[in-house]
């Protein structure tokens, strides 16, 4: 078995890791954050077991039009660490997949300074730049930065945060090869807390064509609820008391949580759907209910979003059986049971962190899309954090230590488990089944080679079994977990320095308790290699080229040459009769509109040749060459012998693009798949060629297909050495 990676740093945070759905880990380490992307090489160093390390420096580091400055606030407004302090990261999470360039993520970051930002890397060197901050959204006014004060200050500062599960819209045509990004990725959505105790809901989204390059993200408010007025953030002081007054006046919200969406009908939106936002308001567990419904935008116009949202928030009648959970001193984390929260489920749950033991909230799904009003179908449990041990002579050992991070995982058997860890010597996992039952703690792998890393830092020191291990982050992905932790000796005073600071990755697959296996979690699968299936692919594009030209979509130079280069695809791919009379079709309709002689082409189409000569030069400059390729070297002709590499007849060579299937002959305008190096031109890049606009055809191809067709993986930019 491996050991955890060891770094000199010291996590400044709870719930200080987060794994990205493209297999990126970000993990918090003061002002930095130090991006883990695991690359296959003959070179790997045995001790980061092939992790490639990207560092985010100064985090807190902003321009004065990204915080303006804040004068000195009055005594109930004050801020010493927001106003005063070197600010440090307090909290991180990747978005869901689709939001960022070539459907990536992007990374939150919120700063002790309440400013939350979004970073992603940019250029051939993965640069990590942060591109908006979210509090703008906040603002009264766009130039409100500079004259924030009292309220309106705290209005914008951001204490929490959690990014809602993505809100797909249902494709209405689903015999369309064209799936929409709202309905493959779904919009996003973000849920923020402010330091005026308002839960706000936000739109963040990724505009197209010439805006992008000015504006790559806009962040919209959507609506906001306030939580202030409440009668009882610390239920456990007494009521009426000088400290509650005290307590009550500089009560937030130091967590938020959103649960996936459950469908709603109706009539005039083209999509309803609801959301329930759990919050820590003090030590008090709120609940709010947020509908949401879309409307479509005028499809005259070409906008971006297509759709609108509007947002509802109201108070959701569970709160009202809070006195099942006022007794327990909420901390968080918050952590919604993503496998059990649908439509055919019966109950839904939600996992909450006090002091010393795990709180489960489960009632019926009708309970919480607000069908039902049953609140004694609630049902409340806590699982203290007592020490796990298979002897029954053994007395458990009750961890008073807070909960640090909640995860789960979902098991082949359609049952999920839930993973706990603690700033203490406690690390546990409830195993859930698929009705919502749940079962006892037991000891997960990650806990046992937490374990034998804390006795062996004991060993060392000879420290007689006075040690603890805190446990800062758990993350998973794809079965795998991943968990930071350090190791401290107890009973005595610990010093530390800088230099000495130590905080261990460690990485273990929770089935078998072994190393796991990255070539098979993030290598592609062996059938994207092999030409059958790659020519299936190709297949699918061809197919959707040719689609697309037969409804009678813009003709212009570009598209003409895009099915061009698919007819071509399909008479040396040699593919199936349909789609090879599917391409005669097209070239009849390329010929009679150009004038150009496609007599050679169409007679291919049908007599099961596998190659097309390149065009003499004198057809240059005559009917259709617009469509033919020319080498941009020596003016020669381009032949069609393999749908992955073009030649002229001087013999510069060139690599097709994956999808529009042309050979890419200028450097810097493509990007390419990094598991299995195919090649494709950047939209956006030649978008900016041609004066911000691109054909209709070129744009629909690369949005339907805007994964590697071959093994569904995301893109990146440019080829990296």
């Amino acid at each position: 078995m491996s050991q955890p990676i060891e770094l000199s740093i010291f996590p400044p945070c709870f719930e200080a890791i987060d794994w990205s759905p493209d297999g990126e880990i970000a993990l918090a380490a003061a002002d930095q954050v130090h991006i883990f992307t695991w690359k296959a090489s003959e070179e790997n160093n045995s001790e980061t077991n092939g992790w490639h390390t990207t560092r985010i420096p100064r985090v807190n580091t902003f321009t004065g039009a990204e915080w303006g400055l804040v004068s000195p606030q009055n005594r109930n407004d004050l801020s010493l660490g927001a106003e005063q302090s070197s600010s440090f990261v307090i909290g991180l999470a990747w978005s869901p997949s689709g939001l960022a360039k070539y459907r990536r993520s992007v990374l939150a970051i919120l700063t002790s300074n309440l400013i939350l930002s979004l970073w992603e890397p940019v250029g051939p060197n993965g640069q990590w730049i942060r591109v908006t901050v979210v509090n703008h959204a906040l603002y009264p006014n766009s130039d409100a930065s500079h004259h924030l004060q009292g309220a309106s200050l705290r209005e914008s500062n951001i204490r929490s945060f959690h990014w809602c599960t993505p809100l797909q819209v249902p494709e209405l045509n689903k015999s369309s090869s064209n799936v929409a990004p709202e309905s493959r990725w779904g919009i996003q959505l973000l849920a923020v807390a402010t330091d005026a105790n308002e839960v706000v809901l936000l739109r963040v989204h990724r505009p197209a064509g010439p805006q992008a390059s000015s504006q790559p993200y806009v962040v919209n408010k959507l609506n906001a609820y306030s939580l202030d007025g409440a009668e009882k953030q610390f239920p456990m002081v007494h009521a009426g008391s000088l400290f509650q007054q005290a307590l009550q006046s500089k009560a937030r919200i130091t967590s938020v949580s959103c649960s996936p969406w459950l469908n709603l009908s109706s009539d005039s939106d083209v999509y309803s759907a609801t959301t329930v936002i759990a919050a820590v308001y003090g030590t008090q567990l709120r609940f709010i209910q947020a509908k949401v419904a879309l409307m479509d935008t005028d499809p005259s116009q070409e906008v971006t979003p297509r759709h609108e949202v509007m947002v509802d928030f109201k108070e959701h009648g569970i709160t009202a059986a809070s006195q099942n959970w006022d007794s327990h001193r909420i901390s968080g984390p918050l952590k919604w049971l993503h496998a059990l929260w649908q439509e055919q489920s019966e109950k839904a749950i939600i996992s909450v962190g006090t002091l010393g033991s795990l709180l489960t909230i489960s009632c019926p799904i009708s309970i919480w899309d607000g069908s039902n009003t049953k609140m004694d179908e609630i049902d409340v449990a806590e699982w203290p954090c007592s020490s796990i041990s298979t002897d029954e002579t053994d007395q458990s050992t009750r961890h008073m230590q807070p909960i640090t991070s909640l995860i789960t995982m979902q098991n082949e058997d359609n049952t999920s488990t839930l993973h706990v860890g603690t700033a203490g010597d406690f690390g546990g996992a409830i195993d859930i089944s698929e009705s919502g039952t749940l079962g006892d703690w037991r000891i997960p792998h990650w806990k046992k080679q937490v374990t034998r890393h804390e006795e062996g830092y004991d060993l060392d020191r000879d420290l007689g079994g006075h040690t603890v291990a805190r446990i800062w982050g758990l993350a998973a992905h794809r079965g795998l977990t991943a968990f930071s932790f350090t190791t401290h000796p107890t009973k005595m005073i610990e010093y530390r320095m800088i230099s000495t600071e130590k905080t261990f990755l460690g990485f273990i697959d929770e089935t078998t308790g072994k190393t796991p296996d990255y070539h098979a979690l993030f290598m592609p699968n062996s059938e994207g290699n092999e030409e059958n299936f790659a020519r299936e692919q190709r297949g699918k594009v061809v197919s959707f080229v040719l689609s697309t030209t037969e409804q009678g979509l813009d003709a212009n130079i570009e598209s003409e040459k895009l099915c061009y280069a698919a007819v071509c695809c399909a008479i040396v791919d040699k593919h199936s009769e349909s789609v090879r009379a599917q391409a005669q079709k097209c070239l009849e309709r390329l010929s009679r509109s150009a004038g150009a002689d496609l007599s050679d082409e169409i007679s291919k189409c049908t007599d099961g040749s596998s190659t097309i000569p390149a065009k003499q030069s004198n057809l240059r400059s005559g009917p259709g060459s617009h469509f033919f390729e020319w080498c941009e070297i020596c003016d020669a002709g381009i032949s069609w012998e393999s749908p992955k590499e073009a030649q002229c007849e001087n013999g510069h060579l060139f690599v097709r693009c994956g999808l529009s299937l042309l050979a890419i002959q200028e450097p810097g305008i493509s990007k390419f798949c990094p598991f299995c190096r195919t090649e494709y031109y950047d939209e956006d890049l030649l978008a900016r060629m041609h004066d911000g606009n691109i054909s209709q055809t070129f744009a629909q191809l690369f949005e339907a297909f805007d994964t590697c067709i071959y093994c569904d993986r995301k893109f990146q930019a440019s080829i990296q050495g």
